[in-house]
């Protein structure tokens, strides 16, 4: 089976990460650096409620069992032991959190990551681990552009081409978030577009991280739900004080005109 190819840009890992075949030299203090721009594909489906939900309850078990979890340490450790045992009020937090911080669940995207690299710097950055990629990527790239995917396959060319006209940068259907002009950007998207139109069969080939990103969805929720709790302590603390008994609010928050001589 062949591979994905991108016009203008040669492949320097398969289905994933192209480099323009003609690169620029910019000067430096002390050397001239040539640069090239540089593409990253993937895609992944954004998780829907139940698979988040299904996800941290798992952990939370491998936490209460001694097991290894990659978020242990974004679990609440005294509701380790509710979330392992599906307590009712602490599962409705999770769930109610997740609705308020992910409105596309559910959905499929292709992401486009670009950024401009040193060249004698990639074959370095090639044999990276994923996690270091994705830290480099995270840092560095200038743009990131995202295309629905339904059923697997790209929007209508007209559709995509109205949003790209009228300059859309956020939308279910495609969202551009760029450091360059909004056209380099979109012809970007366009270039993209139509070297997988052609290939369709071919974006099943890009790699999924759509595990990944469950893993993180739950890591923002759990820390919300660090914050909710926290912000309930401090409100059942702050009611707990204003019911105390005179003489112990006096040394809680002893009267500035308190003296000896009082």
């Amino acid at each position: 089976m062949s591979n994905i190819e991108i016009e203008g840009y040669e492949t320097i890992e398969a289905n994933k990460f192209f480099q323009k075949e003609e690169g620029v030299e910019i000067e430096l203090p002390e050397r001239t650096a040539y640069i090239r721009d540089v593409l990253g594909l993937s895609r992944y489906t954004m998780p829907s409620r139940e698979q988040v939900v299904d996800f941290i309850i798992s952990e939370a078990k491998n936490v209460k069992d001694g097991k290894p979890s990659s978020i242990a340490s974004a679990i609440p450790p005294d509701e380790i032991e509710k979330i392992a045992s599906r307590n009712k009020r602490i599962i409705n937090l999770i769930r109610g959190i997740h609705d308020k911080t992910n409105v596309f669940s559910g959905l499929t995207f292709l992401e486009l990551i670009y950024l401009r690299m040193e060249e004698s710097f990639i074959p370095d950055f090639l044999e990276f681990p994923e996690d270091k990629k994705s830290e480099i990527l995270d840092e560095y790239a200038t743009e990131m552009s995202l295309i629905q995917l339904v059923d697997g396959s790209l929007p209508q060319r007209e559709t995509l081409e109205c949003l790209l006209g009228a300059k859309v940068t956020s939308s279910e259907l495609v969202a551009i978030k760029s450091n360059r002009k909004y056209e380099e950007a979109a012809n970007l998207v366009r270039l993209v577009y139509n070297s997988l139109s052609s290939q369709r069969e071919l974006i099943k080939r890009i790699r999924d991280y759509s595990k990944e990103f469950i893993e993180e969805e739950a890591k923002i929720i759990l820390s919300h739900l660090n914050m909710h709790l926290l912000q309930g302590k401090a409100r059942t603390l702050i009611e707990q004080i204003e019911n105390l008994p005179p003489l112990y609010l006096s040394l809680i928050h002893p009267p500035k005109t308190r003296g000896i001589n009082n």
